[in-house]
């Protein structure tokens, strides 16, 4: 037993087990489509290009509110980087997501920052505060998805530990302690940060205004397949859940298997959706995803700064190490 968790934990073992998993969801994916085709065959299905073409657009626009977010995180916290250096580092460092391996991306994202001039611990701590961000964006609006669609009855404990973590994100003082318990763990000396609750709500804003726009592309896109006209909120809120339970799936690339999983158990539960058909919009929802990020990924090569870099502008960081 020893020997198997000690391979377990090593990196070749790690990759494995991983691949292994995201084998095993591709099988059922392919078990489910064939075991619903009767159902599927029953169904007239079209492609609707004109949802299809509508959901490109705010497809398209939204990862510009994941760069900004960040780079306002980085600017509060002290640090200066111009947008279009922040759309470069963004992007090209996310393509270590779809590694094995967790916050792969973060990381790199850091690093690079760091080598743009920004100070390191500004640059770490700025990957930290998005991700909690993130979560708890996610976590609030899928909140009130559930309370409206499920009802407060029957997972008030969720509600309560949902909410009570995501207000936990918003206040800062909370925020730092946790932050600073981490940074122990990994040997690393305190912070303090000059932020307060106006802050918080001023940065976790282009964040929620971003899922919610992932749940809109969704809603185009699921209609573009299968008429759905009338379940905007309930296609939103089931897709954003999906994605916030996706963030957490740490040992697979990118949330793969997780976010499709959930997803499929979501739209056949609560939207009455075929499970062929649900299993068909997971994964086209990933491909069509990802082919938005990679117009950006595009974009951020393109805005590839100079091999030398620019000097950075002078800064009074208000995150500081204690002595």
């Amino acid at each position: 037993m020893a020997a198997a968790l000690a391979w377990a934990r090593s990196p070749r073992g790690r990759i494995i087990l991983q691949v292994s998993l995201i084998g095993l969801v591709l099988v059922f994916f392919v078990y489910e489509l064939i075991t619903g085709w009767n159902d599927l065959s029953k169904q007239h299905l079209r492609l609707d290009y004109g949802y299809l073409a509508l959901s490109a657009l705010p497809l398209v626009a939204r990862p510009f509110l994941s760069v900004f977010g960040w780079w306002q995180i980085v600017y509060k916290l002290g640090g200066k980087l111009s947008i279009a250096r922040s759309i470069h580092i963004y992007f090209i460092s996310g393509l270590a997501r779809y590694l094995p391996g967790p916050f792969l991306g973060s990381i790199g994202r850091a690093i690079m920052a760091e080598e743009n001039g920004v100070e390191a611990g500004v640059a770490a701590i700025s990957v930290l505060l998005e991700l909690g961000l993130l979560v708890a964006s996610g976590a609030l609006i899928g909140l009130v998805w559930v309370a409206f669609t499920i009802g407060v009855g029957n997972v008030t404990f969720y509600l309560i530990a949902l909410g009570a973590g995501s207000l936990i994100m918003l206040e800062p003082r909370v925020f730092l302690t946790l932050l600073n318990f981490l940074l122990a763990r990994f040997g690393r000396k305190p912070v303090r940060l000059a932020l307060h609750l106006g802050d918080m709500m001023q940065l976790i804003a282009p964040y929620l205004l971003n899922w919610l726009l992932n749940g809109f592309t969704f809603y185009l896109v699921v209609n573009a397949i299968f008429p759905a006209a009338g379940q905007l909120f309930n296609l939103s809120g089931i897709y954003i859940t999906a994605l916030t339970i996706a963030i957490f799936g740490l040992t697979f690339p990118d949330g793969w298997g997780i976010r499709e999983f959930t997803l499929i158990k979501m739209l056949t539960a609560l939207a009455s959706v075929p499970i062929a058909i649900a299993g068909g919009l997971a994964l086209f929802s990933r491909v069509w995803w990802m082919a938005a990020e990679a117009v950006w990924v595009g974009l951020a090569l393109y805005l590839r700064p100079e091999r030398k870099a620019e000097a950075a502008a002078p800064y009074t960081p208000t995150a500081e190490s204690k002595e």
